[in-house]
């Protein structure tokens, strides 16, 4: 896992998806207190456009979701999509692309 390769999506229409993993995979991930479909327009959206195989929402307080491809994960779960540091094991929640 490299800090670099954590971007943002957004378009001259204001689409937008908080992260943009680049590791492997494109991976893009939104985050939100609570799962809510409505809030996962752009997500989809990203998936579809770029084809990406998972797609995730990470939030505090999941529901029942009618997206099959919008996986829903706790902070502390992070790891799941592959944003840990290799030189220690630890998840890290990053917030931005430190250049």
């Amino acid at each position: 896992f490299n800090i670099n390769n954590i971007y943002f999506w957004r378009t001259i229409a204001k689409q937008e998806v908080d992260f943009i993993i680049n590791n492997e995979n494109i991976v893009p991930a939104e985050v939100k207190i609570t799962y809510q479909d409505k809030l996962m327009k752009n997500l989809t959206f990203f998936s579809k456009q770029y084809q990406t195989k998972n797609s995730y929402c990470i939030t505090i307080n999941k529901k029942e979701s009618k997206h099959g491809n919008i996986q829903q994960i706790y902070p502390w779960e992070i790891e799941k999509i592959g944003v840990t540091d290799k030189h220690t094991n630890n998840a890290n929640l990053i917030y931005g692309n430190n250049n």
